[in-house]
This record gives C-alpha cells, structure tokens and sequence, in this order.
C-alpha cells in the first residue's frame, strides 16, 4: 500500500473547516462578546479608577434601571464566559497540532500579537482593555500544558476560588480592625481625586494629554490588577481546556443533564 500523505503544514494554520466546527462554541462566543460589549460601552464613559465601585451615583430613570441590569447580570460574568473559550481554543488548537514545537512557536506568536493589540490598545484606546491580560495567562496556561490533565478541572477551579476566597478574607480582616474605617476613607478621597483628573484629561484635554492618561491608568490600574486577575483568568483557562478535552462540547444535546446540574451549582 503507498504511504500516507503528509499532512498540510498550513492545515493547524487555517482556520476550522465549517463541518468540523463546534457550532455551540460559535453560539456562546457571540453572546460573551454581546455581555463583554455590555460591560464594556459603559467604561468607555467612566475613568477607569471607579471600576469595581459600583453603578454611577449620577445616574438616574432609564440610565439607573439599565446601569443596574448590567451590574447585576452581566458585571463579572461575560469575561469568565469568554475565559473559558479562550480555554477551549487553546485544546482546539493542541489537538490540531499537536503539542509538539510546531505547535508551542504558533501559540507563542499568537500570544505575542495578543499582547502587542492589548498593550497598543490600552494605550492608544482604552487603558481597561484585558488582552495583554489575556495573552500573559496564555502563556502561563502553556507553561503548565505538561501537568497531568486530569488535575486540571482541580487545580483551575483551586485557583480562581482561592482568589475569590482571599478578596473575602481581606476584606473581613479588614473590616475587623478599629483603624480601617479611616484608612479607607483616605483611599476613596485618592481614588476620586485620581478618577477626576483621569476625566478632565480624557474629556477635555488634547491628544497627547489623553495619551499620556491612558498611560498612567494602565501602568497605575490595570497592571495592578494583574495580581487578582492573572491567577483567576488562568484558572478559567484550565476550566475551558478541561471541558472541551472532555468530549461535553462536542455533543451539547447529549449533556443536557450534565449541563443543567452545572448550571444549578454555579
């Protein structure tokens, strides 16, 4: 019998054939980016230092009701959603490729192209954009693809719960303390004062002076929040490669029940 034929060198290159594709995967990353865009069209109006305190005191009527609806139902939630699709891409692309050199060059510059949109975005753009976030924990997420597979659905659920377990702990321990109230105070004085000037400058100032805010946010805000964030968006990250390896994906239909006790649970 003649030899196989080599596979195409471009074929993990490409993009998925259309029989082949996960429709389910395409349905739910259309409605992630839907609440991402939700999330987001609000903070293209509001300085970067009030994220995380909640809906804008000055809304009011429709503003107020629609404010509410997206930090109930949307805030947190749709950039989880989107984590474990890029999860998800990461097993689809492993597989095609296989996790050989060929395949950790191709991740390797996809992730630096990520990294190089995110920081160029949030700079020239908007300073809350996440993708260098995004492209650092794909990294990690590469470095850790030789742990034994069946520890990942542990170990991701581990690492988003124990930051989610630490801001609670802070926070109580905090709350405990005689001094605290004053200490936070202060920081919420800073904090306003910081998110006044971001707002005069991007309202306001020229071009160059919005640059240089958009700057300062990223450099002062975002990376900090690497800290919380890395870990968490990692821990998705090995949600969503778990579950696409575990064949759920394939055939929604047939995991309905498996579907619906995990969406009781969570």
């Amino acid at each position: 019998a003649p030899p196989p034929l080599p596979a195409r060198p471009s074929a993990a290159d490409g993009p998925v054939e259309s029989s082949r594709r996960l429709q389910a995967l395409d349905v739910v990353r259309g409605v992630a980016l839907l609440g991402i865009f939700l999330m987001n069209i609000e903070w293209f109006s509001r300085p970067l230092q009030a994220m995380g305190t909640g809906i804008d005191p000055g809304a009011t009527g429709p503003d107020r009701a629609v404010a509410w609806a997206v930090y109930v139902f949307v805030q947190g939630k749709f950039w989880v959603l989107f984590s474990l699709l890029f999860g998800m891409g990461f097993a689809v692309m492993s597989a095609r490729g296989g996790s050989g050199p060929a395949f950790r060059g191709r991740y390797l510059r996809r992730c630096a192209a990520l990294l190089a949109f995110g920081v160029l975005h949030a700079i020239l753009l908007w300073s809350g954009d996440i993708l260098h976030a995004y492209a650092i924990a794909g990294l990690m997420l590469l470095a850790l693809d030789g742990i034994d597979r069946r520890v990942w659905p542990w170990l991701g659920a581990g690492l988003y719960s124990m930051l989610a377990l630490f801001v609670l702990a802070g926070g109580a321990l905090l709350s405990a303390l005689p001094e605290a109230g004053a200490t936070f105070a202060a920081l919420a004085d800073e904090v306003d004062a910081d998110a006044a000037a971001a707002t005069a400058a991007l309202a306001h100032g020229g071009w160059w002076q919005a640059t240089a805010q958009r700057a300062h946010d990223f450099l002062a805000v975002a990376l900090q929040g690497l800290m919380l964030l890395l870990p968490m968006a990692l821990g998705v990250f090995m949600l969503g490669a778990w579950l696409l390896r575990s064949g759920r994906m394939d055939d929604p239909r047939a995991q309905r029940g498996w579907f619906a006790r995990l969406a009781a649970w969570t």
